[in-house]
Parts: structure tokens; C-alpha cells; sequence
């Protein structure tokens, strides 16, 4: 693995050189980096003709958008809520994305609670669900009541990336959310983060990732303008697709990028996937002050046991559960 990050690790270190003077709000199609890609193939939209690329689309813009390209039946818009006034105060659209791949996808407790904690935090003007299958269970139907403004995309399951076939599920996902927001922008959450604070600082920056560990930027929570170039750069890294590896190109690779290109991204430190997967006992059995948090991201929540309801949050212990309580109270 390491001779290929480092190989791809030159390739962008001559880009750069080659782009000394790329500006931190350059667009697609403006800049020698993309000018360069599109030398080749070109599988990515440019959509930033679309709308002005200082005024963050609202929910209804993206909605036209997502019919246009046959991903949604035309929809009258009861979005207009009270964050669309303040849309064009930020880089950032107020808009939250999902993936979900499965012919079945069965909705739980834990996975309510973050698109609760959503909705009560960052208020978004709309949540969009990218998947390929079907939402069963009482929990998503408590959703569908609690959470306004959700909208199931339909988007068959990835099986190749640039000739590749996809070594794990997982992998689908994480290219699929690089391409959501390049196309539209926005907020990405892996089903499994929880989050506690507003979003709005971050939505000042055209793309911010946070530290996960050593050398490696995490990618369940991901904050972008549409077109960023960050993610136009980490998109084209995918035609060196590494199916063999777990998180060669998903979080190895953005670290790559940010060290040659760091005017690119905003990198918060440890506010949004902290604890992380290596300190499972600070998560799941004491206490870990969150308080600076805008998330928790639930690492290996399968191996520990979750309250499955609220009735059982009362007597839960460590850090997950006690998130989980103050998302379920907040507000009530």
C-alpha cells in the first residue's frame, strides 16, 4: 500500500507545482488541476454552472437538480424552512446526506437517534437518503414522523469503480458520498454518527475533515461546498482504486491530498470522530467529555450492546449512552 499512497503522493506533488497560484475557492474547470483531469474520461458532472458557487443551493434547487438527473420524481418543496433565509451566509448548504446500501434496511434505535440528533442540532432544510433498497421497521416510521423534510434518493449499488470491482460494500459508499457532494454539497454522516452541536461554523469553510489518527483524515463525517476542489482532486485519486485495501483511498489518500494541498480543506482536530475506533472503552464503558463534539461517530457498534430503545436508555452506561440520552431529551 504504501508504494502506491507514495507514488500518487508525487503525481500530486508535481500537480501542485505545476498550480502554484490555485486559490482556496478556485472551481472545476477553471484550474490546471482540472484542466489536467479532463484530459481523460470525464465521469464526474460539472454542475457549478448550475447555480452561483457563493450562494450554497437551497433544498429546493437541489431537489430540481436531483430530476433533472432522474434521481427524483419532481416534488413540490415544503422545505422552505427557517434556514433557507440564511442560506447564502454560508459556503456550506444546509443539507444532510445518508447512504444506505441493502435490499433491506432495517432502521433501529440507534440509527432514529441520529437522524434526530440532526434534525434537532444542525436543523437542516432537508435530509437526503441515497440507496438502493427498502426502509422497514417501527424506528424508520418514527423517523418519517419526528424528522421533516427526508427524501429517499434511489441510486443502484455501485459494483466497479473505474474498471475495478468493489472489494467491499463499503467502498460503494465512500465514493458515492464523494460524489453527492461534489454535485450538490452539503453534510455527509455515516449512519452511525451521532450528532450534539450545530454545524453552522464548519459551513464557513469549503471542506473540512477531522483527524482520526496519525497520518489518516476520517471519512464518516465530511462537510463541503458543492464543486470543491479538495473533492475534485479526491475523486480523481479513485482511478488509482485500491479494492484490496480497507481504507487505502478513503482515508489514507485525503491525508495525502491535504499535506501537498492544505489551502483545500479545513481540518478540525477531534471534534467530530472522537473517540475513535482505538479507544473503544473511553465510548462504550466511562466517560469522555464530548462537550467540545459537534459528533460521535459509534465505531464497532456491533460488537457493543446499544440501547434499543428508550426505555432502556436510563440504565446505560459509558459516553455512547449517554449521548444518546441527551439527543433523545434535548428539546423535550
Amino acid at each position: 500500500m504504501g508504494v502506491v499512497l507514495n507514488g500518487f503522493a508525487l503525481v500530486l506533488f508535481l500537480l501542485a507545482r505545476a498550480t502554484p497560484s490555485l486559490p482556496p475557492d478556485c472551481l472545476p474547470g477553471t484550474t490546471a488541476v482540472s484542466r489536467i483531469a479532463r484530459r481523460k474520461t470525464e465521469p464526474f458532472r460539472d454542475l457549478t454552472t448550475e447555480f452561483q458557487p457563493q450562494s450554497p443551493a437551497t433544498c429546493d434547487e437541489v431537489l430540481e437538480l436531483m430530476y433533472r438527473q432522474g434521481l427524483a420524481p419532481r416534488l413540490v418543496s415544503h422545505a422552505v424552512s427557517r434556514n433557507n433565509s440564511r442560506c447564502c451566509q454560508f459556503k456550506v448548504p444546509n443539507i444532510v446526506h445518508y447512504i444506505y446500501f441493502g435490499k433491506t434496511t432495517r432502521i433501529c434505535f440507534r440509527q432514529y437517534l441520529s437522524f434526530l440528533g440532526v434534525h434537532k442540532f444542525i436543523r437542516p432544510d432537508c435530509v437526503f437518503v441515497h440507496g438502493d433498497g427498502l426502509f422497514v421497521e417501527a424506528w424508520w416510521v418514527r423517523t418519517l414522523i419526528d424528522v421533516p423534510n427526508i427524501y429517499v434518493v434511489r441510486r443502484p449499488r455501485l459494483t466497479a469503480i473505474h474498471g475495478q470491482p468493489i472489494g467491499w460494500i463499503q467502498h460503494a459508499s465512500d465514493f458515492l458520498r464523494l460524489q453527492v457532494l461534489y454535485d450538490f454539497g452539503g453534510i455527509y454522516l455515516d449512519n452511525d454518527v451521532l450528532v450534539v452541536a450545530s454545524f453552522d461554523p464548519l459551513r464557513n469553510y469549503d471542506f473540512t475533515l477531522d483527524v482520526e489518527e496519525t497520518r489518516a483524515l476520517a471519512n464518516g463525517v465530511i462537510v463541503s461546498r458543492r464543486g470543491a476542489p479538495f473533492l475534485r482532486v479526491w475523486l480523481e485519486s479513485y482511478r488509482a482504486y485500491q479494492p484490496q485495501v480497507w481504507v487505502g483511498n478513503s482515508v489514507y489518500v485525503p491525508y495525502t491530498i491535504a499535506s501537498i494541498l492544505p489551502h483545500l480543506i479545513h481540518i478540525e482536530n477531534k471534534t467530530m470522530v472522537h473517540p475513535t475506533y482505538k479507544q473503544l472503552d473511553l465510548l462504550y464503558r466511562t466517560h469522555y467529555d464530548w462537550s467540545n463534539n459537534y459528533c460521535i461517530h459509534l465505531y464497532e457498534w456491533r460488537s457493543h450492546r446499544l440501547p434499543k430503545s428508550h426505555r432502556e436508555l436510563k440504565y446505560a452506561r459509558g459516553t455512547a449512552a449517554e449521548v444518546m440520552r441527551y439527543i433523545y431529551s434535548a428539546g423535550a
